[in-house]
């Protein structure tokens, strides 16, 4: 049996490195399925005999399925898919991680929770950007507790559930500038009361020479909310099995275009969660080199300001890379200390 302690993964009572695959293939309509009409559950029983075959010890899943609240408040869960996964990988003395939350959690069938821009325009779509709701809402915050607990308690269950992901690279949208609803707002305010300060709210980022301290207090106050609002969700998903390590998969935005507006805080995640858990894409080759360590060695260094460890939850996306960048990535990334590699993805 597999269980995880500070990060480490352990199994009869040995450290393992956690070499990990994610697994969607099966299931999510975009991310290359079984054909229409195929057996989803052997095909996944194929696909985990392989992964076990060829030396891999943890899988990870989103818990795709229906979960309602119902008009006495309580909370149903139905995740027929996910629960045979963490089935099937307990039956290959596998590990599983799963992700709690999809792109937005609203069981009270709110209306008007998505963020809004500088221009006063709701958040548009874009499969990319997976929290759109906005974390000032009461309801919304409700919601996502709620759902959280109730489905770690739902996986508790399963042996081989070792780790529960809050969110899909949480950030702030890449385009334009967020959150102008107006609970963001409202708790902006309260919060500038707090602080003692009285700024405008700025709706773009300060000219050559202009007071910078508006949009400073601006950006901080919306990173603010991002990460506690992850941190406590971390926290509800521990209410509900205290066993299973939490994380995110924080994007490398700390490090890149965007920094300011993105909202990833990788100190704050290290104060609350168990691991500090990253996409990372950008290619170990070049000069982007630098930048690829740079991430790394930015993420492994927040967990270990809080004595814990880094974990890469998705490495590299692409069908076709040769073995010789495999193992470069790999490597590079073994060599910062990283304790889990999970590769993006099976098939």
């Amino acid at each position: 049996m597999y269980e995880l302690k500070n990060g480490i993964l352990i199994h009869g009572g040995k450290k393992e490195l956690a070499i990990g695959q994610s697994y969607y293939a099966s299931y999510h309509p975009e991310k290359v399925p079984v054909p229409e009409g195929g057996d989803r559950l052997a095909e996944m029983r194929k696909d985990l005999k392989e992964m076990k075959r060829e030396g891999f010890n943890l899988c990870r899943m989103a818990s795709l399925g229906d979960i309602k609240r119902g008009d006495d408040g309580s909370v149903s869960l139905s995740f027929p898919l996910c629960d045979a996964f963490c089935a099937l990988t307990e039956e290959e003395d596998m590990a599983a991680m799963v992700r709690l939350e999809g792109y937005s959690v609203n069981l009270g069938n709110y209306p008007d929770t998505d963020m809004v821009d500088e221009n006063g325009k709701v958040m548009p779509f874009q499969w990319s950007w997976f929290v759109r709701c906005c974390l000032n809402h009461q309801g919304i915050l409700e919601d996502n507790r709620d759902a959280t607990r109730e489905s770690a308690r739902h996986y508790a269950s399963f042996p081989s559930v070792v780790s529960f992901q809050i969110y899909n690279e949480p950030a702030y949208p890449s385009k334009g500038l967020y959150d102008y609803h107006p609970a963001t707002i409202k708790a902006y305010q309260a919060f500038m009361r707090q602080k003692g300060v009285d700024y405008p709210i700025p709706h773009e980022r300060p000219d050559a020479g202009e007071d910078p301290a508006p949009w400073i207090s601006w950006r901080l106050f919306q990173q603010k909310r991002m990460n506690d609002f992850l941190c406590d969700l971390s926290l509800e998903a521990k209410a509900g099995y205290a066993k299973a390590e939490t994380l995110t998969c924080y994007l490398g935005s700390p490090f890149k275009y965007g920094a300011a507006v993105r909202g990833c805080d990788y100190f704050r995640c290290a104060e609350t969660m168990d691991i500090v858990g990253i996409t990372h894409y950008v290619p170990f080759r070049g000069p982007s080199f630098f930048q690829s360590s740079e991430i790394l060695d930015g993420a492994e260094s927040a967990a270990a300001s809080h004595g814990k460890h880094a974990w890469v939850i998705e490495l590299n996306a692409r069908t076709n890379i040769p073995p010789m960048e495999w193992e470069r990535e790999t490597y590079a990334t073994l060599g910062r200390g990283y304790k889990g590699i999970l590769y993006y993805e099976w098939r």
